[in-house]
């Protein structure tokens, strides 16, 4: 009984820390291109990311250690891996910051039934509390961001299954496939709960590979379910904030009870990023803990004044750049661990051929690329 409470537990904290507001912004990121292409690009990034928090499951379990990417890529590749991952998560997080305060904006706007003239208000307000948070501290929003991400995971089935009588017909673009790409891979982007899940697993921690195999084929019908409802009611209407779009045709319902699950998981997945990167700039960079907490708090504040304003292209940036880098770091530190070294793997039941790994790591940077040239075209 035992076992199957600490497999289900793994299992939704994967769910829980995937399931939030990149899910949201899928259907606006690919309105333009359609279901079919829209579903096929979900489906193929969803089985890459399975396949690296294997491989990222593999490393841990094989160091044996509690560390993150940034001391793998250093403990394996070598200081300049280091430096390059450190500024990843940098950028990554410090920009997933931005876009979870412009978020909170829009959610809030949605809720309150509010037009843009409220913006700064919201953002300060929001600015002000995240600032407090910060300096004292906010225990437990780890299990409330987990509770409120099951939530949602129902509410996306009840929304798809009350839209079906709304949905219409829609064309297909595929010369735009990987424009959404940088927004699906933040989507769908998982690491952050490997560690923790094979912490829960604990004497179980080789049946990681089975919870993270499930924990993303339902988040992919979660996912791709959610997608088709919003992009079928909404077409090229719909808006970042997609219940919006979707109360047009479903009633304020849908907007109110969508927009405040919304608000509530940005909030809390703002609240545990801005602790572990004002961790990081203390621990790696040594900064003062009061200079941490500015910067996390008002450089994030300072880029908006400076006029970013959409959360969706943002996380896009955020998710072929950090992601892609993350990913490769990952793929390298394996192939040093399992091919150079010549380990035995624990997770997987054999050893990933050369090959497949090379065929991996030039998918990623392929698709990074095409990503950023296809946006810059449009």
């Amino acid at each position: 009984m035992k076992k199957i409470f600490y497999w289900t537990e793994a299992f939704f904290t994967i769910v829980g820390a995937v399931v939030g507001l990149g899910i949201f912004s899928i259907p606006y990121a690919s309105k333009n291109i359609g279901v079919l292409p829209g579903v096929i690009l979900i489906i193929c990034v969803t089985l890459i990311m399975m396949f690296l928090n294997i491989l990222f499951a593999e490393i841990i379990i094989f160091d044996k250690k509690d560390d993150c990417i940034v001391g793998y890529s250093r403990k394996y590749l070598g200081g300049w891996a280091g430096k390059i991952e450190f500024f990843s998560i940098l950028f990554g997080y410090g920009g997933s910051l931005v876009a979870y305060i412009l978020a909170t904006a829009v959610f809030t706007e949605g809720i309150l039934s509010m037009d843009k003239a409220y913006f700064w208000p919201i953002v300060l307000i929001f600015t002000a509390v995240n600032s407090m948070v910060l300096l004292n501290g906010f225990r437990g929003f780890g299990k409330i961001e987990l509770v409120f991400s099951v939530l949602m995971c129902g509410m996306f089935f009840l929304v798809s299954y009350e839209s079906l009588p709304h949905w219409s017909s829609l064309n297909e673009n595929w010369s735009g496939l990987l424009v959404p790409y940088g927004v699906v891979i933040f989507a769908l982007t998982g690491q952050s709960s490997i560690p923790i899940a094979i912490k829960i697993l604990g004497a179980e921690k080789k049946k990681i590979r089975e919870v993270i195999v499930y924990a993303y084929i339902f988040i992919a019908i979660i996912t791709i379910l959610f997608f088709i409802s919003a992009i079928k009611t909404s077409g090229l209407e719909v808006t970042p904030n997609p219940f919006i779009s979707m109360s047009k045709k479903m009633g304020s319902g849908i907007l109110y009870l969508g927009s405040l699950l919304g608000l509530i998981t940005v909030i809390t997945s703002h609240w545990a990023i801005a602790i572990y990167l004002k961790k990081i700039l203390i621990s790696d960079i040594k900064l003062k803990t009061i200079l941490s907490w500015f910067l996390v708090v008002f450089a994030p504040l300072t880029l908006i004044l400076a006029g970013v304003s959409n959360f969706v292209h943002i996380i896009g940036l955020v998710g072929v750049v950090a992601g892609t880098t993350d990913a490769l770091i990952i793929v390298a530190v394996y192939r040093k661990i399992f091919h150079k070294k010549k380990s035995k793997p624990i997770v997987l039941p054999w050893k990933l051929p050369r090959y497949l790994t090379w065929t991996i790591f030039l998918l990623l940077v392929f698709a990074a690329i095409s990503s950023i040239l296809s946006s810059v075209k449009g």
